[in-house]
């Protein structure tokens, strides 16, 4: 996964994968059929006066 130049994540990262679709008739809980999109995700998280807040995020499609 590649960050623009101008907007490096380069503070605490949370990295996670997820998978995004909707229901599947006869599947139930988390399945991983052909039909949903596997994703990775990347988020600045820096803590603030007011709370933590995100600053940037990049994600990618992945295979598996």
């Amino acid at each position: 996964m590649l960050s623009s130049v101008k907007n490096k994540l380069n503070r605490f990262i949370q990295v996670d994968k997820f998978a995004i679709g909707g229901n599947e008739k006869g599947k139930q809980g988390r399945s991983s059929s052909i039909k949903k999109v596997k994703i990775v995700l990347g988020c600045e998280i820096v803590e603030k006066k007011v709370g933590t807040t995100f600053e940037n995020a990049y994600s990618e499609v992945i295979e598996n």
